[in-house]
């Protein structure tokens, strides 16, 4: 990654917007762990997984293509 990255608003919105997701996420999948309050079946706790995956593999592209779209502009 470049030192200094830029990121539009939307950009940065969407980097937000995927991390609350994966917070919310993440505190379901600890609250419904084996000590947890409550249980989740596994069909759920697998489209839980899946869904922060996503979510991370959203947010990285994101990143990405900011970082694509600064190398050339540092290299001038």
């Amino acid at each position: 990654m470049t030192e200094d990255l830029a990121l539009t608003a939307c950009e940065a919105q969407a980097i937000n917007t995927r991390l609350y997701g994966m917070t919310a996420i993440s505190a379901l999948l600890v609250g419904a762990d084996d000590d947890g309050d409550f249980k989740l079946s596994r069909w759920l706790q697998g489209g839980l997984h899946s869904a922060l995956y996503a979510l991370t593999e959203d947010a990285q592209a994101v990143l990405h293509r900011a970082h694509e779209r600064a190398t050339p502009a540092q290299r001038s």
